[in-house]
């Protein structure tokens, strides 16, 4: 078994975009694809979303995406951001710990862009909170690699694809000129981060896509040491 001076380092792999843009289906089967070699290297692997990815996140998702009464822009923030610190906490950060790697369905480029550029909350604060939010008392050394994969496509085309899904939620509801705003805040924090963040076009096929995130995948992946060094 590996130890903590020979565990590889965490990988946090997380799926970003607008509604409708195929963030969630990429994830799913980028998971699947790294399902048998991590299970072959005796690493942890943590498929997840954000809300919703612990018992309490998925009672604040119901809130967030379903609540009928209205959520003033900062109560809505600090929902998310336990949601986020409850998140890390319990699931993310032992997961990394061990050398893991997670796979999450919206992180904290999803916050900056909904409630900074969407709302107009004050960016640095977001910021400020999130880094608090993924600050672990168990794990206060922790060290890990994060890449994001943006699905970015014109807002028209992913609109169009909303209302062929069914019912939106609260969020999807929000104006068009909301969601451009959104989008532009995704398309911010790609130019802030390009070293993190990919940014991919949405409407390629599945397959095209895939095929891109697997390959930016594995670059990062390094093997096991318990893998790739000979038995003594």
């Amino acid at each position: 078994m590996n130890n903590a001076s020979t565990a590889p380092k965490g990988l946090l792999l997380t799926f970003e975009g607008l509604d409708g843009c195929g963030k969630t289906t990429q994830s799913q089967r980028c998971a699947e694809a790294l399902t048998p070699r991590l299970q072959a290297e005796g690493r942890p692997l943590l498929v997840t979303r954000n809300p919703g990815g612990t018992v309490l996140g998925k009672a604040l998702r119901e809130i967030l995406l379903h609540s009928t009464d209205p959520i003033a822009a900062k109560a809505e923030l600090l929902l998310y951001i336990a949601d986020r610190a409850q998140h890390w906490e319990t699931e993310i950060a032992p997961v990394l710990a061990q050398g893991g790697v997670v796979v999450c369905d919206r992180f904290q480029d999803s916050t900056l862009a909904y409630q900074s550029f969407g709302r107009g909350l004050d960016y640095d604060w977001i910021l400020a909170l999130h880094q608090q939010a993924v600050t672990s008392v168990a794990y206060p050394a922790l060290a890990y690699t994060q890449r994001t994969y943006y699905f970015a496509a014109p807002l028209d085309d992913l609109r169009a694809r909303l209302m062929a899904r069914g019912t939106p939620d609260r969020l999807e509801r929000e104006a068009e000129a909301f969601h451009q705003r959104v989008a532009d805040g995704f398309s911010a924090q790609a130019k802030r981060e390009p070293h993190r963040v990919v940014t991919l076009d949405a409407l390629q096929s599945i397959e095209a896509l895939h095929a891109q995130v697997m390959a930016d995948v594995m670059a990062l992946l390094p093997e096991s040491p318990a893998v790739c060094s000979p038995s003594m």
